[in-house]
């Protein structure tokens, strides 16, 4: 199989899947170790990977996905700090006599429209 994909595909290529085309340097050292584990695969396997998502590509892509959810995790992070930072802020307390003001405040603007239909039926 190995022999097949290399002297069928990649001569089309003009290069080998095993010849390293990623500039090293300026990977960090989770991108070498995974660079190097996917070069010790099957080259049958690295053919299809390459047939389907082009080598270079790919590879590009990984990397700029791996950005992004990154900075997501960071900002949902910090969003989660901030909420816990202002539950913290507020203290239970102050919380519980801020809903009951509310209700207190909703019960007394309707409880006159209540008592007004009261002294309206006891009228007649």
């Amino acid at each position: 199989m190995g022999e097949i994909a290399t002297d069928t595909y990649f001569p089309s290529l003009g290069v080998s899947l095993l010849d390293d085309l990623v500039d090293r340097s300026s990977m960090s050292e989770q991108e070498t170790r995974d660079l190097a584990m996917r070069t010790e695969v099957d080259p049958m396997t690295l053919v299809y990977r390459d047939c389907l998502f082009g080598k270079e590509v790919f590879y590009a892509k990984n990397v700029a996905l791996e950005r992004d959810v990154t900075k997501i995790h960071q900002n949902l992070k910090t969003i989660a700090q901030e909420i816990y930072y202002l539950y913290n802020a507020i203290a239970p307390e102050d919380f519980e006599k801020m809903l009951r003001s509310d209700i207190d405040e909703m019960y007394n603007s309707i409880s006159h429209i209540y008592s007004g239909k009261e002294i309206q039926s006891s009228g007649n």
